[in-house]
């Protein structure tokens, strides 16, 4: 346990003075924009975008496993994945936003 000079006493974000990593001013924003819009893009459109990328979350990154989940050859995920990128801007790339899209398309679903 820190020494009660470095204990916060407040609950609310960003009124911490500890400088832990895991402090409410580091968390990331919960509502990633891109998911309605993908949801109304696939909703429009019909397409699977936001399934596909709930899959290669659920599947942890693993493509093979998500496309056999999905019943759609690897190439196919991965276009999706790219196009999910470009048009809504969900970057993949950061564990934040896989975070936050994964939580959001969880609870949606």
């Amino acid at each position: 346990m820190p020494p009660a000079s470095r204990r916060s006493t407040t609950s609310t974000p960003g009124s911490c003075c500890c400088t832990a990593p895991t402090c409410w001013t580091a968390v990331p924003r919960l509502r990633h924009p891109g998911i309605e819009a993908m949801r109304e893009h696939d909703r429009a459109r019909r397409t699977a975008y936001a399934a596909s990328v709930l899959a290669w979350l659920d599947a942890t990154g693993n493509v093979a496993e998500a496309a056999q989940r999905l019943t759609v050859h690897p190439n196919t995920l991965k276009y999706r994945l790219r196009r999910a990128h470009e048009l809504f801007g969900l970057d993949l790339g950061r564990p934040d936003v896989r975070l936050s899209c994964w939580m959001q398309l969880r609870l949606t679903d």
